[in-house]
Parts: C-alpha cells; sequence; structure tokens
C-alpha cells in the first residue's frame, strides 16, 4: 500500500492547486448577496434588507467562498447550494438572535488569490461566519485570514487530517471526517456482508479519490482480506488504464468486490470498460463517486452496483429533514440536488444555528468551544457530533443500491 503515501496524496493537491492558480480572470468587485428571502439562485442578488419572520434586528452576515464553475466545483456547488437553502429554512423560522440571516458569496474561482480577497472583504463587510471550499490548500487563505479577525470558518467538506486536529487553525471545522476513515469504514461494511478479496479502482492526481482508497485499503489488510489488484486511473487515458491490461481486468474479475474512488468523468469510464470487457464484479462506488457529474443511466449494463452517500436525493432517505432539505434546494438551484452532497451545506448551517442559540452569541471563539464540545449536534442528516476534534465525527453514511438507472436507498451504515 506505499502507493497511496500521504506524501503521494499532498504532492497530488500541490498539482492541482498549480493549475487553478495559472487562470487569468480578476475576482469580481463586490460579493454576490443572497439576502433572506431571496427567490434567486445562487450568486444572484437579492434585496438584503428583507426580513424573516419574527425577526426584528439588523442581519447577521455570512460569506460564502466557494467553487459553482471551476475544477473545485464537483466538491463544492451541491453544498454550497445546501447551506444557503438550509439559511433560507431558519430565516422562514424567524432567523437567529431575532435577527435574519444574510449570505454574501463570493466565487472562489479555484484561485488562491480570489479566496484572500473573498476573505478580506467578506471579513470588513461584517461576517460572522465564513464558509469555504473543500480543498485546504485553497481554503487556507480565507482560514489565516479570518483567524485574524476572530471569524469562525467551517468547510462542508474538508478531508484533510489537519481541520480535525486544529492545525488547519484555531477557528476552522470541516462538516466531515479526513477521507481515510470513510474508506475504512466502507471496507468494514463490505467484509461485513463476506467478501474477502477486494479490487482497488482510484483516479490518479486527486487526493481525496487517492485517500478514500488507501483508507480502505489499509484497513481491508488489517481485517485479513486480500487485494487482486491496485489500479490508477489517469485522467487523459482511464480507460486504456483498463482496458489495454488484461492481466488488470482478470484481476479484477477475480475479485469478490471492486472498490472505485473517481470523481466526475472517471468513474463513468471506468465502470463502462470494466462491464465492456465482460467484468460483472459487484462494485461499490466511494464517496468521491457521489458527485454531480455521476449517473448510473450513462453506464450500459453497470449490473451489480453500490453507492456511499450522505444522503440519498431519490426521496427515500430515512431521516425526514432530508426530504424537506432536498425541497429547500430546489427553490434555491431550480432542479433537485443530484448528489448527497449537497446535505453537508445543510447540516454545516444547522450545526452552526445551533451553538449560535445555545450559545446566544456570534463570537467566533465561544462559537468554537460550543462545537468542539457539544456532545450530540442534531443535523438534517442525523446526529453527530465533533467530540473535541475540529472535524465533525459519527456520520451516519447511506447505502444506495442501482435499480432501473437510479440509485436508491438500501440501507444505513455506521454512525
Amino acid at each position: 500500500m506505499a502507493r497511496f503515501s500521504r506524501l503521494g496524496a499532498l504532492l497530488a493537491l500541490g498539482v492541482l492547486a498549480a493549475a487553478a492558480c495559472s487562470g487569468s480572470s480578476a475576482p469580481s468587485d463586490a460579493a454576490a448577496v443572497v439576502g433572506p428571502t431571496a427567490s434567486a439562485p445562487v450568486a444572484a442578488v437579492a434585496d438584503p434588507g428583507s426580513g424573516a419572520p419574527g425577526a426584528d434586528g439588523a442581519p447577521i452576515i455570512v460569506g460564502t467562498i466557494l467553487d459553482d464553475d471551476n475544477i473545485l466545483a464537483p466538491l463544492d456547488h451541491q453544498a454550497h447550494v445546501g447551506f444557503e437553502a438550509a439559511v433560507r429554512q431558519i430565516n422562514e423560522r424567524g432567523g437567529l438572535l431575532r435577527r435574519p440571516v444574510q449570505v454574501m458569496s463570493v466565487s472562489s474561482e479555484s484561485r488562491m488569490s480570489v479566496v484572500d480577497d473573498a476573505a478580506r472583504r467578506l471579513v470588513d463587510a461584517g461576517a460572522v461566519l465564513v464558509v469555504v471550499t473543500c480543498e485546504l490548500d485553497f481554503a487556507a487563505p480565507a482560514v489565516v485570514r479570518t483567524e485574524e479577525a476572530g471569524v469562525l470558518v467551517i468547510s462542508p467538506c474538508g478531508g484533510e487530517k489537519l481541520w480535525g486536529s486544529g492545525a488547519a487553525g484555531v477557528l476552522a471545522f470541516s462538516m466531515i471526517s479526513p477521507i481515510p476513515t470513510y474508506g475504512a469504514q466502507i471496507a468494514d461494511l463490505l467484509w461485513s456482508e463476506g467478501p474477502r478479496s477486494a479490487g482497488l479502482l482510484w483516479e490518479q492526481g486527486i487526493p481525496d479519490a487517492v485517500s478514500e482508497c488507501a483508507g480502505f485499503g489499509e484497513r481491508w489488510t488489517e481485517l485479513g482480506g486480500t487485494i487482486t489488484v491496485e489500479q490508477s486511473l489517469p485522467f487523459l487515458s482511464a480507460a486504456a488504464a483498463l482496458a489495454d491490461q488484461p492481466n488488470v481486468l482478470a484481476a479484477l474479475g477475480d475479485a469478490d468486490v471492486v472498490f472505485l474512488c473517481a470523481f466526475q468523468r472517471i468513474s463513468t469510464l471506468a465502470l463502462s470498460t470494466i462491464r465492456e470487457a465482460g467484468v460483472l464484479t459487484p462494485v461499490v462506488g466511494g464517496l468521491t463517486v457521489d458527485n454531480a457529474t455521476f449517473r448510473p443511466v450513462d453506464v450500459a449494463g453497470l449490473g451489480d452496483f453500490r453507492l456511499i452517500s450522505f444522503a440519498s436525493t431519490a426521496g427515500d432517505d430515512p431521516a425526514p429533514a432530508v426530504a424537506a432539505a432536498i425541497d429547500a434546494f430546489r427553490l434555491v438551484d431550480g432542479i433537485p440536488p443530484s448528489s448527497g452532497r449537497f446535505v453537508l451545506g445543510a447540516d454545516l448551517a444547522t450545526a452552526w444555528a445551533q451553538v449560535v442559540e445555545s450559545e446566544q452569541t456570534l463570537d467566533g471563539a465561544t462559537l468554537a468551544r460550543a462545537l468542539r464540545d457539544a456532545q450530540r449536534l442534531s443535523l438534517v442528516s442525523g446526529d453527530a457530533s465533533f467530540v473535541g476534534t475540529q472535524a465533525l465525527q459519527g456520520r451516519t453514511l447511506r447505502v444506495l443500491v442501482h435499480r432501473d438507472g437510479a440509485m436508491v436507498f438500501d440501507r444505513l451504515w455506521g454512525g
């Protein structure tokens, strides 16, 4: 498992950062504002003075620095809309501290210079919470600037270990555990079902994909399982990495199960290639596969396939609040969520609102302590807590099963 070293993941992250910083577009001069009762989609301008029922104070300003259109959009966008939709729900219930909550959104453009300037503008505008992108390298400028101002900063999906330890920043939190944790959790799930051999496929150069499969492989080996093949999938030649290697396809066919860790088109290409080659081994897609671009209907002969997700978007999630969050998402984005990642933004808004109301303050340091110390947070997706860390622990995952071209809820796992 040496190929899954932390160094490798960090080097891959550096490649992504360099690519993002090579863009030439300039940041906007003003943040987009989504007011408490706005009906416009994310990044549209709404009347910031409109109030929430029962709220009579000055608006509480929160900011987002997320990517809806560039390389980090598969990570950020669904959570971004989920957050804004949850803020609307908060305002419909009367706001917080008898004040409406107003969102100011700035596109990160997946550029660190843009993130730094956006954080400065949001802090100057009086933001008391800043929601940042999922990759720490890109979020870091905002973390530094907000911490200097004493402003709480939360990522909906920061998967690096530095978030949980507090090394990312004393006021910096993530709404998920480190990515390898979920890989190990999925290994436990599959082991409990009986398979003893697994093939691993991961997207090359994508830290979350590498880390997810690394966590799975390490735990699988600890449990006593065997790994029949470990294959990276280059972005430009993913199909060839499988189709041109009969030994890899044979090893996948010999496995009891295949675990896939990949984003966007790579997951679809990998699944299509192995099915076209006649490999019918059951495949489980990790959390990385659950992104807005993956559609099971795009894979001919997909067959036995399951997907691990943070929430089901098919209207069958067992958590009652998820259905309401889907409806709220549709009002903001015009379409329903296409990935369970949307619930990470909804959970973020809910967790923050809970500690604001319990502490009756907007002070960043006080709220950070409250988040770390809370024994239980009642989130949209279910109960969880930070249990003394700064990365959310105890999430209950959803196992979705492929049925007639769609992914539907099958069971819960973990928590």
